[in-house]
């Protein structure tokens, strides 16, 4: 989303010809003032955690241009990624973290250049300046680091002069909008995901069978969808309630998941039943059906878990939409439990009567 930067503008006092002339120091801090609001504004404006970060690199590059702007944020395990850049054409030697970063995220404090760090920057080619690192501390988390960095050529045309001080308020702004971004993520992530099982639930299911489809229809390829539900289930929840029945479908999932390859992803979508995506023909996905029954055969001597009847159907051969190719794999998953359960049926084997439409 493109930002329309507010100008900095002095009215003369009524009655006179030309406006009103203000000192220079001002007049630059009434600029940065605006500037700060105009970064402010472009922050809110995504939602998006990693687009947040590149919008804030181009805006601060801009800031303080032509310098290179770059922040890092924080994965899982700690570790900081280049999220964006502004101001350089070749990100390539900022990938890595340079040491400057990496101060500022140790010691929790704004880093300033020193001699070596500026020699290190010249992987960027030319002579630098001055460089500076602050970390993106939010709510006392670090989550990032934000580094600017100045060439020697141009240090005199600046818009603004790059000073610690300065740096960490911009690293304090930046911290709100990624939080936010990255809480919206979180959010997302929570409304596709099933509570009980941890794993994606029917919207993420849908989401991802119909982007999945869309891929195949260009392609050309094939796609199996997997339908599993548990044998008996019911009697689990009538003998041990709600809790044990929790259990057995934690169990299902966990022990389902680790039989699962490259290429194949699996969802719970409602009760005891699951779906198993799998780029693959009919028979590929057949596979992956017999893998998961065999994997819960074998974790059945040792527990309580039941077995499993499986459909499977695929498109385009079975179903030309994500309606048809769930019903299909329905009827089929149908047809396996009339069979006496613990099976797999595949749809193009069904007798044509069992064909109409999933029985009520």
């Amino acid at each position: 989303m493109e930002s329309q930067a507010e100008e900095l503008t002095v009215d003369a006092e009524p009655g006179a010809g030309a406006p009103t002339s203000i000192p220079e120091a001002h007049r630059r801090a009434l600029q940065l003032e605006i500037d700060l609001r105009n970064l402010a504004r472009v922050l809110a404006s995504s939602l998006d955690e990693r687009r947040t970060a590149v919008l804030a690199a181009a805006e601060l590059a801009r800031l303080f241009e032509p310098a290179v702007a770059a922040i890092y944020l924080l994965d899982s395990a700690g570790n900081p990624l280049l999220a964006g850049v502004g101001g350089a054409t070749d990100t390539t030697s900022l990938s890595v973290p340079p040491a400057l970063a990496r101060r500022a995220l140790v010691t929790k404090t704004v880093a300033s250049a020193g001699a070596d760090d500026l020699l290190a920057f010249g992987a960027l080619g030319g002579s630098w300046a001055d460089a500076t690192a602050a970390p993106i501390v939010d709510q006392g988390t670090t989550v990032g680091v934000l580094l600017i960095a100045t060439p020697e050529h141009i240090r005199t045309r600046l818009r603004v002069a790059v000073d610690p001080a300065l740096v960490s308020t911009l690293a304090e702004l930046a911290a709100a909008p990624l939080r936010n971004a990255r809480r919206y993520a979180e959010a997302l992530d929570e409304a596709r995901r099933d509570a009980a099982t941890g794993l994606p639930n029917t919207r993420a299911f849908i989401e991802h069978l119909v982007a999945l489809l869309g891929e195949c229809e260009r392609a050309g390829s094939e796609l199996a969808l997997v339908l599993f539900d548990l044998d008996d289930f019911k009697q689990i929840n009538d003998r041990g309630g709600h809790p044990a029945g929790d259990t057995v479908l934690r169990d299902t999932s966990r022990v389902a998941l680790r039989a699962l390859r490259v290429g194949e992803e699996i969802f719970r979508v409602g009760g005891d039943e699951f779906a198993v995506v799998v780029r693959g023909d009919r028979i590929a996905g057949r596979h992956v059906a017999e893998r998961i029954r065999r994997a819960l055969a074998r974790a059945r001597r040792g527990g309580a878990l039941p077995g499993i009847s499986a459909g499977v159907s695929s498109f385009p051969r079975d179903a030309g939409s994500q309606e048809e190719l769930v019903r299909t794999s329905d009827e089929a998953l149908y047809a396996a439990k009339a069979a006496g359960k613990g099976r797999t049926s595949l749809y193009e084997a069904l007798d044509p009567r069992l064909r109409s439409g999933s029985p009520a």
